[in-house]
């Protein structure tokens, strides 16, 4: 089904994503996979809205899923810029899996992080990322792109949000995401109390399965009793748990975590 559903878009966009731009080394063969991979995602979802979800949640399964044998799963044998190296007689498909699935994932995140949701179109949202890729494939054409290039690229068009560690740099995705393992597994705690016209959420963002080193904004979502969910805020993790303080216009029944798998 992704062979008949995905491939035949993964390749046209291999037109640009490879062969207008190439890649430096293996260390850097993920960036034109990842980058035809996700395009081809946005494509089958501009046809049928839902599509891009459904195989993200694939991806994810494929990346959590057991390595036999071993208490690591297919995402921690290594990171997106070993390259052909992932691949081994333990893991034969581990190359396919994080190259192609968790490179689709990081576009995808960093996609995300690019939005405008004040914007009043999904095209004028994604005006930022659009300009990225086209800034790149201009700026690129015809020779070998690094992953630093691409660092550097996306914090020319980063936003304050973005900016985690301060500095202006985008150290912390790429260190995490792309020269790193680990995929963090997210829980909370938390209690809620009137206060003026509003309702003080405080509790606790529980972070696991990667280093206490390892930093994110993570997107919480109220629950209210009727109408949709409610964005709260974005809670910067810094280590196992990390205390937050929100606020809600109405009493949530209950908090959700990244609901728009971002």
């Amino acid at each position: 089904e992704e062979i008949t559903d995905l491939l035949p878009y993964h390749e046209v966009a291999h037109q640009w994503w490879g062969n207008e731009v190439g890649s430096a080394s293996y260390r850097d063969t993920w960036i034109e996979e990842a980058i035809a991979n996700y395009l081809a995602l946005m494509y089958t979802d501009s046809k049928k809205a839902g599509l891009l979800n459904y195989w993200l949640s694939e991806f994810r399964n494929e990346l959590l899923r057991p390595v036999p044998q071993t208490d690591q799963t297919v995402a921690d044998i290594g990171p997106l810029d070993l390259g052909a190296r992932l691949a081994s007689s333990r893991t034969p498909r581990a190359y396919d899996i994080i190259v192609y699935d968790k490179g689709a994932w990081v576009i995808h995140m960093l996609r995300n992080m690019l939005r405008d949701p004040s914007a009043k179109t999904s095209a004028d949202q994604d005006a930022k990322f659009e300009a990225l890729l086209r800034g790149i494939l201009k700026d690129y054409r015809y020779h070998a792109l690094t992953t630093a290039d691409l660092q550097h690229a996306v914090e020319k068009s980063m936003t304050p949000g973005m900016d985690l560690e301060g500095g202006h740099s985008l150290n912390w995705f790429f260190d995490e995401w792309v020269h790193d393992t680990g995929i963090p597994r997210y829980s909370l705690d938390f209690k809620t109390a009137p206060h003026g016209q509003e309702f003080l959420i405080t509790g606790k963002l529980k972070q696991e399965r990667v280093p206490e080193s390892f930093t994110e904004a993570v997107p919480i979502y109220a629950t209210p009793r009727d109408g949709k969910p409610i964005f709260l805020g974005r809670v910067v993790t810094n280590g196992p748990e990390t205390r937050f303080r929100l606020t809600s216009p109405s009493r949530p029944l209950r908090l959700l975590i990244d609901p728009q798998n971002t």
